[in-house]
């Protein structure tokens, strides 16, 4: 956007990024997504100049991009901290074993891992940053720190003044100063010299707080505080005049930008109450949902995205409420919407009801701080009994709508992936045989124990209201040929994800493979005999279950971001990046 006057001035969709940021000399931005995806874009040619695919084993747990867009920080699954240069995905520096989680941080990774649609950046395992001229990248967790000279390539020492403190948290203020929290004493904490650390002034923090410097002038932001994500400190006078409701906001100098409840972009005077310009954002493209739903009559749609969520009614495509974000969504039969709404600064995380009238959201209980995630109608808890997260956890089942368990089960060995269908009320238990609980688990069925190998997967399915199983499928792989990555079930089948894009369908009435298909994100109706591909971005395929044959193919403008079918397989909700709503007839000629 320009700033004088206050207008957008091109919209790039950028589904999944992380923050964007300005490069050091201002002429471009640069941005980049989950899939580790950088781009530079030309303000003035509004265009882009630059994009990277980084390449990476692991995965990150937690991720940094230069403000040049040419390094990346990654802290990865072995707990390992790198330093990458993005056009080679080459590492510039490793840290083995930097970040040494505490139980409380190895429950937050439980979460993640559980929870693969909570936002990743709202879990900050290290603190780490790079200086605005990118010159140097500062890192710190517990006893751990490492500061790093890009320009040189080396290691720099630190005086203990920064060492000491820059796990309890920093910012880097400018190129040569930075802001760090004394735990000891925070009500003392400094802004130093970087990186010679001599004391320049001290001002009034608190533990916990995360620090972001503003783009230009004598301001910090903090937050959380107590009412508030956000608070804007004035560095003269050491005071916060200002906390914002909404956790994103900026000042240049004595001009402040931030969000209203409304999600216009406004300009303020800083210390001034009404704005001096306003402008609404262009609709954005939806990219990767939170949580969504769909009602059982395919006449309500309940999305979120990180930050918001919204109920619409899709036969009078009209917006009825407009909620913040959620991160669990389901429909009962009387169209009654329960979703998961997390905490939000005083307001406990809790999970919300909302009529088909669009009122106000009502929480029906608080959760406190369980480890839990919900599955259409469906809670699924887990308790572990120590540090490892995925390892010897008492697993439970609670019904939505009344937070009463349902199924439990203790797992002395690793937790085994779990998909719960609401309609039938069943768990799918998924376990590779390489593992001890996968091994302990196949001598409960003999029948199919001198076939297993340890290279191959054993599905069960559980009834969960009789808590027995009712079938269950071996998976051979060929010596490790497929690798699975979960699934689904609907009355006899089961359908499994694999890597390359391969789905595979067994019933659980033979135990034996059916069928072999090709795409991502299936849904499998029993009743109707069919399984929902999409084949790419743009493309949904209908299978018959029985033949494999394709039935239909539809083509749409827009990549698919949620679809649905009715239970009896007649009809067909899509909806796509566009926010636009398609009812398809499935049994329609082709």
């Amino acid at each position: 956007m320009t700033r004088e006057p206050l207008a957008v001035l091109f919209y790039v969709p950028a589904p999944d990024a992380y923050n964007a940021e300005f490069t050091p000399d201002s002429q471009s931005f640069i941005f980049y997504t989950r899939l580790l995806r950088v781009e530079t874009w030309s303000i003035q040619g509004q265009t882009r100049t630059a994009v990277h695919e980084i390449l990476m084993r692991e995965p990150c747990l937690q991720s940094a991009l230069s403000f040049d867009g040419k390094t990346l920080a990654c802290l990865n699954a072995q707990r390992d901290l790198v330093l990458l240069n993005v056009a080679s995905s080459t590492p510039i520096l490793t840290k083995k074993q930097f970040w040494v989680p505490s139980f409380g941080e190895a429950i937050a990774l439980m979460m993640r891992v559980l929870q693969p649609q909570e936002d990743l950046e709202e879990i900050k395992f290290i603190r780490m940053q790079f200086s605005p001229d990118d010159h140097y990248f500062l890192a710190g967790h517990s006893a751990n720190h490492v500061a790093y000279d890009l320009m040189s390539r080396r290691e720099v020492g630190l005086p203990g003044s920064i060492r000491d403190h820059v796990a309890d948290g920093f910012t880097f203020l400018g190129p040569d100063r930075i802001v760090v929290i004394d735990s000891r004493e925070p009500e003392k904490s400094p802004i130093l010299r970087f990186p010679s650390g001599e004391r320049l002034d001290q001002f009034r923090l608190a533990r916990g707080l995360t620090l972001r410097a503003v783009a230009h002038g004598d301001y910090l932001l903090v937050g959380p505080l107590k009412d508030h994500p956000l608070g804007l400190m004035d560095l003269t006078s050491k005071q916060i005049p200002i906390s914002f409701k909404r956790g994103m906001a900026d000042v240049y100098d004595s001009v402040l930008v931030n969000e209203r409840l409304n999600g216009e972009v406004a300009l303020y005077p800083v210390g001034k109450k009404e704005p001096s310009a306003t402008v609404t954002l262009p609709q954005a493209r939806l990219g990767k949902l939170r949580a969504a739903a769909v009602s059982p009559d395919l006449e309500w749609i309940a999305i979120s995205s990180r930050s918001r969520g919204a109920l619409w009614n899709v036969s009078h495509n009209v917006r009825v409420q407009y909620v913040r974000g959620f991160q669990g969504a389901w429909f009962s039969r009387d169209n009654m919407l329960y979703a998961d709404f997390p905490k939000l600064q005083e307001t406990p995380r809790a999970v919300g009801t909302l009529p088909e009238t669009g009122s106000e959201v009502r929480a029906s209980y608080k959760l406190g701080d369980i480890v839990a995630r919900q599955l259409g109608e469906f809670f699924l808890v887990t308790t572990p009994k120590d540090k490892n997260p995925r390892w010897n956890c008492d697993v439970e089942v609670r019904d939505i709508a009344t937070n009463k368990p349902v199924w439990s089960r203790h797992f002395a060995h690793e937790v085994p992936s779990l998909s719960l269908n609401s309609a039938a009320g069943t768990v799918l238990l998924g376990w590779s045989l390489a593992e001890p609980g996968g091994h302990d688990e196949l001598q409960s069925f003999p029948d199919v124990k001198s076939l297993a190998s340890r290279e191959d997967y054993l599905y069960e399915l559980v009834d969960l209201h009789k808590g027995i199983a009712s079938g269950k499928v071996l998976v051979k792989t060929n010596k490790r040929s497929i690798r699975l990555e979960g699934g689904g079930s609907d009355g006899d089948w089961v359908v499994l994800i694999a890597t390359g894009n391969q789905i595979l369908t067994f019933s659980l009435a033979s135990g034996l493979e059916r069928g072999h298909f090709f795409g991502t994100a299936p849904v499998v109706v029993a009743s109707a005999g069919l399984l929902a591909v999409e084949k790419d971005a743009k493309e949904l395929d209908l299978y018959d279950l029985d033949s494999q044959q394709l039935r239909r193919r539809f083509v749409f403008s827009d990549p698919i971001a949620l679809k649905r079918m009715s239970d009896d397989g007649k009809r067909l909700l899509v909806l796509t990046a566009s926010q636009t709503a398609y009812l398809l007839d499935t049994t329609a000629p082709n």
